[in-house]
This record gives structure tokens, sequence and C-alpha cells, in this order.
């Protein structure tokens, strides 16, 4: 069953200046009250965004596994290899040809764009337990949230209570429209609490819980849950498997390379401090006579 994504509606802005200012008094630092104007919500996203240099020029996503290609610049790994593999040779960026479709882990670039997505999943799950405090409440119909997932916010981040993850803190707040548009981020395969409830255990016990009205959407969300979580199954075995072919192959490149500097190493030695045979002495230029 394919998920359905809840986008919120249409943002509204309040102008009354008395109620901005009772709706930012005393307010909890994760709160997400209503943006009060556009400039705001502009404001807001530019100031998560992730700097130009660790966005993929081609997905426009911040990177995971960003690589160097030969025109200079950087590219999330399988979005390269999925340009090449579509027959382009030119660069996405310059268009210019690139004769190799060699491309270089671009490990600085990569510990920084984990670090910006470990700032903004700290702050996502914070305001997803605020969401859980506040019994489901979320005055800017969780357009924060999104925003965070949208700028590329680990969603395996924990937080309190229990050390649970953004979906799970969501789930258990109620708020249906908003762990469906969380749910396509984040990962259901073998997460849990730390008292073991599983994310769709959280989902069953609101089961329990909810009237009529609402019983039919989320037995609807539970069953896209455990789509999404043998799918996250699949995805992880395949992830495993590739992992070790690829270390695999990583391996038997080294013994290749050692076994090549070992007979290069033979030969020179060979050539230039070996002995020959008879009166001769094996020299760069070959089998010179004595007395030259």
């Amino acid at each position: 069953m394919s998920t359905i994504i809840s986008i919120p509606p249409k943002r509204s802005f309040e102008n009354d200046s008395k109620t901005n200012s009772r709706q930012h008094q005393d307010i909890h630092p994760f709160d997400c009250p209503k943006f009060t104007s556009e400039d705001e919500y502009d404001k807001y996203v530019e100031s998560i965004s992730p700097s130009r240099e660790l966005v993929c020029p081609i997905t426009q996503e911040l990177l995971r596994d960003p690589v160097v290609a030969e025109d200079g610049h950087t590219y999330e790994r399988t979005s390269m290899l999925r340009w090449f593999s579509m027959g382009r040779s030119r660069s996405p960026v310059t268009n210019s040809l690139m004769e190799k479709k060699a491309l270089f882990p671009n490990l600085a670039c990569q510990t920084m764009a984990q670090a910006h997505r470990e700032k903004l999943g700290v702050e996502l799950v914070k305001r997803a337990s605020r969401v859980l405090e506040n019994n489901g409440q979320c005055d800017d119909g969780g357009e924060r949230i999104i925003a965070l997932l949208d700028a590329g916010a680990d969603t395996s981040t924990r937080g309190d209570p229990d050390s649970s993850t953004t979906l799970q803190l969501i789930i258990r707040s109620g708020h249906l429209p908003l762990a469906r548009a969380v749910l396509p981020f984040s990962s259901v395969h073998k997460i849990s609490d730390e008292n073991g409830l599983s994310v769709i255990e959280a989902a069953e016990k609101i089961l329990t819980r909810i009237n009529s009205v609402g019983r039919t959407e989320w037995k609807q969300f539970s069953e896209e849950l455990k789509s999404k979580g043998l799918h996250d199954e699949k995805k992880s075995k395949e992830r495993e498997e590739a992992r070790t072919q690829a270390n695999q192959d990583h391996r038997q490149r080294q013994r290749s390379l050692a076994a090549d500097a070992r007979d290069r190493r033979d030969i020179s030695n060979l050539i230039l401090g070996g002995t020959g045979s008879g009166n001769g002495t094996i020299r760069g230029l070959g089998n010179l006579e004595e007395g030259w």
C-alpha cells in the first residue's frame, strides 16, 4: 500500500498585533506557533537550509555519499552513477565533456553534511516531543517539522521520553496528518523505544483509545506502517549485500595492488641491483662487459 502524505493546509497569517503578542508570550523554544507572515516562514526555512556546497546539484538535496567527478564538482554518488548510466558524458554543472567516469569520495563534505543533518535532527525530535507533550497540538500545522525534514534532518535521532524517534513521538501524540508526513522520511524496520514498543505497535495502541470517527484512518495508517516496514527490511538487506560486495571488491583491489607493487619492486631490484651470469653485470642499459 502506498504511503499517503498529508500536506498542511495553505498558510494563513495572523495580523492582529495583540494576538501575535499573546501567541509569542512565554512560548517554549521548541513549540510550533503559527507563522505570523510569509517573511517569518521564509526566514525560518533559510535558517535551517544547508549551505550550497552541501547540496547535490542534481537532486538539490543534502548530500549523503558525496563524490567528486572529473569536472571538480561534488555530487551524490547514486545520482552521478545514474547520470552516467543514462549515457550522459557532460558535466551536469558546466556542460563540459568528461573523458573519465571516475568518482572520488569527498570525505570533508560528507562530514559537514552529516553534522548539519544531526543538528537538524536534534531540533526535529525536540519539536516532536513538544507536540506529544501538547497532546498533538501543533499550531503551525507541522510546517516547521516538514521544513526540517525537507532540509535533511536526521529522523533516526532519539529524544525524550523513552528514547523515541520523531515518528514514534508524532504517532503517540495522535497527530495523524503529521505522522503521515513524517513516515516517508523515516525508517520503520527494527525501530522501537527503550521499552521495546515498535512503531507499528505504537500506532495500533492508538486504536484502543480513539473513537470510531478516526479508527478507520488510523487502521489504514497502521497498514501503511507495515508496508513501509517490509520495504525498509528489503532495502536494509540490499544495502548490507551491497556493502559486503563492496568490501570484497575493495579487498581484492588491495591484494591486486599489493601484488603489482611487489612485482614492480622485484623487477626494479633485478634491474638495478641484481647480478647476471658470467662476467657481465646487469645494469639499467643491459648486460655490460667488465671494464666499462
